[in-house]
């Protein structure tokens, strides 16, 4: 269990202090490193549970304009790498994550369809000033996001946004009804409004101008899943 936030501001560089507050609600998910990268008006934070690559699979993780950070794992990295490598990929580090930059790199969206396995990652191209992120076809990895007037925010749980909100949140009271009767909540809603959940096998694309819009979902048979 790893932990990823981030901010990317309408005008100007993001507030790193908001950013690092981020990264200490999360900080339970992650004990072993906590890594930032800021980019203009991008910053990414990871804090790290080290499982692979232990020594070498520090995040975010750069290449070029690409910045990444992930939660979770991709069962089928070995098989990608060499992959990748055949088509003149080069890899730094033994971490199943780094399969991510590199697919990206060479295949953009389409890239998504070869993962296997349980993850939410975000995913910054500085070049073109977007923001990715993206989510397993079981929503195994939870992420959150809101879009503000002054920046759009994502982590990987709900008090991590909380920690850089503007003002007092506001409680939802169509997710709160759902939750007092189900003890659970369905749909993209959570129980703070205006913050949103991405939806399983779900990504979302951010420009510069913050206007999120969906891409279309991992383009695999249901049966295959992440258990392949």
């Amino acid at each position: 269990m790893c932990g990823i936030a981030g901010i990317l501001a309408r005008h100007g560089a993001p507030d790193e202090g908001a950013l690092r507050r981020m990264g200490a609600a999360l900080a339970h998910r992650g004990p072993d490193d906590l890594g930032v990268h800021l980019a203009g008006s991008f910053g990414l934070l990871q804090t790290r549970l080290a499982i692979i690559d232990i020594e070498r699979g520090h995040q975010p993780m750069v290449d070029g304009a690409l910045a990444l950070a992930v939660n979770g794992e991709i069962y089928n990295f070995v098989e990608l790498r060499e992959t990748l490598r055949a088509r003149g990929r080069h890899f730094a580090t033994a971490s199943d994550s780094e399969t991510i930059l590199h697919a990206w790199a060479l295949d953009g969206p389409s890239a998504l369809a070869s993962l296997h396995g349980m993850f939410a990652f975000a995913l910054y191209d500085a070049r073109r000033r977007e923001l990715v992120l993206a989510r397993d076809r079981l929503g195994i990895k939870p992420l959150y996001y809101a879009c503000l007037p002054d920046r759009f925010v994502f982590a990987s749980e709900v008090k991590a946004l909380l920690a850089a909100w503007p003002g007092e949140p506001e409680l939802d009271p169509e997710a709160l009804v759902q939750y007092l009767q189900n003890r659970f909540h369905t749909g993209r809603a959570s129980l703070v409004r205006g913050i949103r959940r991405l939806s399983p096998g779900a990504v979302l694309r951010v420009d510069a101008d913050l206007r999120p819009r969906d891409l279309q979902p991992f383009d695999r048979d249901p049966a295959e899943l992440v258990w392949k």
